[in-house]
This record gives C-alpha cells, structure tokens and sequence, in this order.
C-alpha cells in the first residue's frame, strides 16, 4: 500500500462517485447514491486498514503522525467548502435556510 497505483481501486472509486453523481442528477435507474457512498467508504477503510496494518508490521506506526496526515490532506479542501458555500448560500439560501446553515457552519468550525 505504499503509493502503488491500482487501476482497480481507482475503478471502484469512479464507479462510487459516479453513482453518488447520477443520484443527484436524479436519472431514473440510477438510484443507487447510497451505495456509492457505502462503496466509498468500504474502499477508504480498506486502503487505510492496509496502510496502518503495514506500518504496524513495521513498527512505524504513530497515531499522531496519522492524524497528522490526514488532517494535512483533508483540511484545505473543507476549507475551501466552508468558504465558498458561505459566499453562496446568501444567494441560494432562504432566511431560514440561511440560518440553518449559519448553525452548521459553527458545527463544522
């Protein structure tokens, strides 16, 4: 699991995002955005559970350092999230709508 690219994990990748797609486009037979999502999370569980096995058998193991690397990854893009759909939402919100999402957004901060 150390960097290797595998075209059957980006296949399944592709396949869960674009079910979750389809979901939301709302096409017919297509109803299946739940699943993209369970298949996301299978696939994340299974190349983290790869990754922390590794280095446990490695004795390099860190929860601090995980984290660490994870939050590196992850942050920036929520970031950007939270910025612009609070930029959006006074367009595309309504007063309570508006609201609501002010309370999420102190949630998620």
């Amino acid at each position: 699991m150390s960097g290797d690219f595998r075209i059957d994990i980006q296949a399944l990748r592709g396949l869960a995002v674009l079910l979750v797609v389809l979901f939301h486009a709302r096409l017919g037979p297509f109803a299946r955005g739940y699943l993209g999502v369970d298949m996301f999370f299978v696939i994340t569980g299974f190349l983290i559970t790869g990754l922390i096995r590794t280095q446990l058998e490695q004795a390099r193991f860190s929860f601090r350092v995980f984290y660490y690397r994870r939050a590196k990854r992850r942050l920036p893009a929520a970031y950007v999230v939270l910025a612009l759909t609070t930029i959006a939402a006074p367009i595309f919100l309504t007063d309570v709508g508006l609201r609501e999402f002010r309370n999420q957004l102190l949630g998620a901060g």
